[in-house]
Formats: structure tokens, C-alpha cells, sequence
């Protein structure tokens, strides 16, 4: 005797309860592939940094794989004082995405830009105000200095400098408090106080 089929309403549900779980591993699968996750932080300090705390009261913030390959080491100043607000260093997979942080040059009309800002600060934007070569120890590489106008007023510099070496595409991302203009020699402090690998 054979069993009898099962009711239409019930093979509904069954259908509903396949397709519900099927999207929500679809869902947990894609969540996962775009959530950054932790990474070790305090070994990439001392990857850093060696044994001895980062100059300008900078304190280790975070640390996080992106699901884009990147992976980010940020520290922050823990208290009120001179220099960065922030330092960031920021791996990258490959070197062609290093190579574009550093490509472009001087608008050649951005003082006139600055002044037209100045008198309506109304937008938002970003001008190259320095690139050159900084050399400290016996190494050299490329930075630029970077200022972002902001939208109504008020500004901030960040720094960049190449610290790339064969075994790792890395950049070295520096930021100052608002209307505070970027330091050379803080960040010759800060890249002195760095534990270089030994090819470059």
C-alpha cells in the first residue's frame, strides 16, 4: 500500500522553509565577505614599531582586514598635545594601488580655487599643496601632503608616504587636527621611530 502524498499546504511550507534557509546562508555568506575582520594589533605594532611606543602619544586604535584585501593599522593620539591626531598604517594587495595614491600633480588653478572657497566655503574638496622626496636614515621615498577643504568652512592636512618594500605594499597615512598644517619633522619623528625592513 502506497503512502499518500502529502497535502499541497504542506508542501508550501516545506518549499518556504527550503527557500528561507537557502537565503539566509546567501545572506550570512555575503555579510561575511563584506565585514572587516580583526586582525592582530598589537603584533602589527610591534611589526611597526619594534619594542618602543609610537612617538606623539600615539596610542594603537584598531586593527582590520577589509574584505577588499586591505588591511588597516590604525593609531590615534590618546590625549591633548602637539602633533597627528591619527596615524594609519594601510597594506595593500597589490602595488598598482600603491602607485595610484602618488600619481597626479598640482592643479594649476588652486590658489585661485582656495580664494573662491575662502570667500563661499560651499563645497567640499581635496588640492595637492606638496610632493616631494623625504629621506631619513638611509632611506628614501615619495610623499605628498594632501588639504581637505570642508563644506562651510574649516580644513585638515593629511600626509602620505610610500613605506613599499618587496615584501609588502604599505602605505603611511599621517593626519593633523583641523586648521593644523602638516609637519615634516613629525613625520620624520614618527618614520624614525619605525623598525624598516632590511631590503627596501
Amino acid at each position: 500500500m502506497s503512502a499518500e502524498p502529502l497535502p499541497a499546504s504542506r508542501w508550501r511550507v516545506l518549499t518556504t522553509l527550503a527557500l528561507v534557509l537557502l537565503c539566509g546562508s546567501l545572506i550570512l555568506g555575503l555579510a561575511r565577505a563584506f565585514v572587516a575582520r580583526t586582525v592582530d594589533g598589537p603584533q602589527r605594532q610591534r611589526e611597526y614599531f619594534g619594542d618602543t611606543p609610537p612617538p606623539f602619544a600615539l596610542a594603537l586604535a584598531e586593527a582590520v582586514a577589509l574584505p577588499s584585501g586591505e588591511t588597516v593599522v590604525r593609531f590615534a593620539r590618546a590625549a591633548e598635545g602637539a602633533g597627528p591626531a591619527q596615524a594609519l598604517f594601510i597594506e595593500y594587495p597589490s602595488r598598482a594601488a600603491v602607485e595610484g595614491l602618488f600619481r597626479g600633480g598640482f592643479s594649476e588653478d588652486v590658489g585661485q580655487r582656495i580664494k573662491d572657497w575662502e570667500r563661499e566655503p560651499k563645497d567640499a574638496w581635496t588640492a595637492m599643496i606638496k610632493r616631494d622626496q623625504l629621506e631619513w636614515g638611509a632611506w628614501s621615498t615619495k610623499w605628498i601632503v594632501e588639504r581637505a577643504f570642508h563644506a562651510g568652512g574649516g580644513w585638515h592636512e593629511e600626509a602620505r608616504v610610500d613605506l613599499s618594500s618587496k615584501a609588502r605594499q604599505l602605505v603611511l597615512y599621517v593626519h593633523w587636527p583641523d586648521q593644523v598644517p602638516a609637519d615634516e619633522k613629525q613625520v620624520l619623528e614618527l618614520l624614525g621611530a619605525l623598525v624598516m625592513p632590511q631590503e627596501s
